[in-house]
Order: structure tokens, then sequence, then C-alpha cells
């Protein structure tokens, strides 16, 4: 009977570790959950999408060489200096490494969820009389959830 209980507190607690695990994960998967990646694009090749429709832009110069025969944008001027100038690549991706770290830097304010399933089995002996307790079983899970409210 009591191997039985055993059983089905372990399990019901591996079960509810496993459950609170995956709706965690499934809610905290995206690896941004501050959203700076928003703030610049995704690659340097590629033009940033704001949220705000913006107006509609051709695509680069194809050639290494800029033509004078029409004015170029800003973004096609942008995309022209990152494939030729190593420096403004450089500058491309430091500015991206920036927007990550200010990720990091507010991961503190993320919530922290731990989980623990504990198992004790002692016996105790009466010190005055002798008497041997009989063996206690303590087990079951354990979360706890903390959040920085004031830093």
């Amino acid at each position: 009977m009591r191997k039985n209980g055993l059983l089905t507190s372990a399990l019901t607690g591996a079960l509810f570790l496993f459950l609170a695990a995956t709706h965690a994960a499934a809610q905290w998967s995206a690896q941004d959950p501050f959203n700076t990646g928003s703030q610049v694009s995704p690659a340097p090749f590629m033009r940033w999408e704001s949220t705000i429709k913006l107006p509609e832009v051709g695509g680069p110069a194809p050639t290494a060489e800029l033509s004078n025969a029409q004015p170029l944008s800003l973004p096609e001027l942008t995309e022209f200096a990152l494939r030729n100038n190593p420096r403004t690549r450089q500058t491309w991706l430091a500015a991206r490494a920036a927007a990550a770290g200010v990720g990091i830097e507010r991961a503190d304010q993320l919530p922290t969820i731990t989980g623990n399933y504990g198992y004790t089995r002692s016996q105790h002996v009466n010190a005055n009389s002798g008497v041997v307790v009989p063996w206690q079983t303590r087990f079951g899970p354990s979360i706890s959830f903390s959040y920085l409210l004031y830093d």
C-alpha cells in the first residue's frame, strides 16, 4: 500500500514538473523575451522590418559599382556599404551584439521557476525510553517561483 502511494506520488510529481516545464518552455521558447531583436534587422543583407508600414524600397544595386543613372535610397546605400566595406560590416555586427547585450542585461527581470522532488526515510530512537519509533517516509514535489520586484 505504501509503495503504491509512493509510486503514485512520484508519478504525479514528475507529471506536474513535466507539464510545468513544458508550459514554461513553450511560453519562453523565444530566445529574445524582451524583443530586442526587433530593433535591428535579423541579418546584414536583410532589411529591417518596422511594425509601422514603411514605403517599399527596391533591392540593392546589382553590381559592385554604383551607377549615377538613378538616385539610390538610404537602405540601398547601406546594403552597398555592408557588402563592400569590412568596417561597416564590423560596426553592424557590433550593433547587433549590443542589442543582444541589452537583452542579457534585462534578463534579471525575468521570473525564475525552480522545481524539486524530495524523498526522505528515517527511523528515530527515543533517547529517554529507548523505544524505536516506526519508520517515517516523506516525499513530494515542490516548486518555487521568484520574481524581482525592486532593484
